[in-house]
């Protein structure tokens, strides 16, 4: 039979190692803490790599090269950047004004985002700021029209913006008049909300006269209803007596 002094020594021998247990407990949480503290800090806070710009030199020998090359510049927009992880998931928060306070009202209420129904995206680079220049490519979020001579008549292409899967969805022939025909290159805009393609062309129309027959010079704008890309309509034509030498669009 074990003495006073050996089962005391036994408590003592237990509480030692059971507290030796708990240190080891207590280390291997903290190394796990740390570690994932680090793994957390490394996913959030490492620089953020950008997508790759696209490789078109796959395509440089295909018919369509050129074109390829036309509704790229017209259509890709670069990847928004970011510092790290933490800034790209929290971007959408921003405005909400919860990390960085823009926008906020002077008596601490949030502002109300403002509403944008626009849907016209811009393709160049315009001379003037908050003037708009007419072009061959116009484009919405969802589509790219392209103005294209053709013959006599002027031919709307409309294709699907959706990166690689991006194709030709729809086309419309705008020709001439009876007694007329188009003088030229043609140049197009496109409303904000994106439903209506107005384009302005050079005509010349061929006068009926009792003796011989003339012609006359017009500017000529013609729209077109595009809300539908895949049903596209002509809604209206309307002739200004002469021809232009350039066009802009304000407000």
């Amino acid at each position: 039979m074990k003495t006073n002094r050996e089962r005391l020594d036994g408590v003592k021998e237990k509480l030692v190692e059971k507290q030796k247990r708990r240190k080891l407990v207590k280390r291997i949480a903290l190394g796990v803490g740390v570690a994932g503290l680090t793994a957390v800090n490394l996913v959030l806070f490492l620089p953020y790599s950008a997508p790759p710009v696209p490789d078109l030199t796959q395509y440089q020998n295909s018919e369509y090269y050129s074109l390829i090359k036309k509704v790229h510049t017209a259509t890709y927009v670069p990847p928004k950047t970011y510092k790290n992880n933490f800034d790209k998931w929290t971007s959408g928060l921003k405005k909400y004004d919860i990390f960085n306070g823009v926008g906020a009202a002077p008596n601490g209420m949030a502002t109300t985002p403002k509403n944008d129904n626009s849907n016209y995206v811009e393709t160049t680079d315009n001379q003037v700021s908050g003037v708009i220049e007419g072009d061959l490519f116009k484009r919405t979020r969802e589509h790219l029209f392209y103005l294209q001579r053709d013959g006599g008549a002027y031919h709307v292409r409309v294709y699907s913006i959706d990166g690689e899967e991006s194709c030709l969805v729809n086309g419309y022939k705008v020709k001439p008049v009876e007694n007329a025909s188009f003088m030229g290159d043609a140049e197009m805009y496109l409303s904000e909300d994106g439903t209506t393609v107005t384009i302005v062309a050079k005509s010349l129309v061929t006068m009926p006269n009792t003796q011989k027959n003339h012609t006359k010079s017009y500017t000529t704008f013609i729209s077109l209803d595009v809300s539908d890309p895949l049903d596209i309509k002509e809604t209206q034509r309307t002739y200004l007596s002469g021809w232009y030498e350039s066009s802009r669009l304000i407000d």
